[in-house]
């Protein structure tokens, strides 16, 4: 998975825990400063799915600005929710 920021951002800044609710599920997302990551999905019955791989973070620069880039090796969406 790849994800860039729209301004520049210190690596360090990115180091810490994102969580997402959506549809009944809790999604974390911890960046270590190791670049290792740990992702974890939590249903709402109690289901629980965790992968642990590596991130990276690089600038890129254009013409018109500068951009962190962030890559997650090995990310897997471990969502239950039934999608249509």
């Amino acid at each position: 998975m790849l994800s860039a920021c729209s301004n520049a951002v210190p690596q360090a800044s990115l180091v810490g825990n994102y969580v997402a609710i959506y549809g009944g599920e809790t999604a974390t997302l911890v960046l270590k400063p190791d670049h290792t990551y740990v992702h974890t999905t939590r249903a709402s019955d109690g289901r629980i799915v965790e992968d642990v791989a590596t991130w990276e973070a690089r600038q890129r620069e254009t013409a018109q600005d500068r951009t962190t880039v962030v890559e997650f090796w090995d990310f897997r969406s471990n969502s239950f929710v039934q999608r249509d």
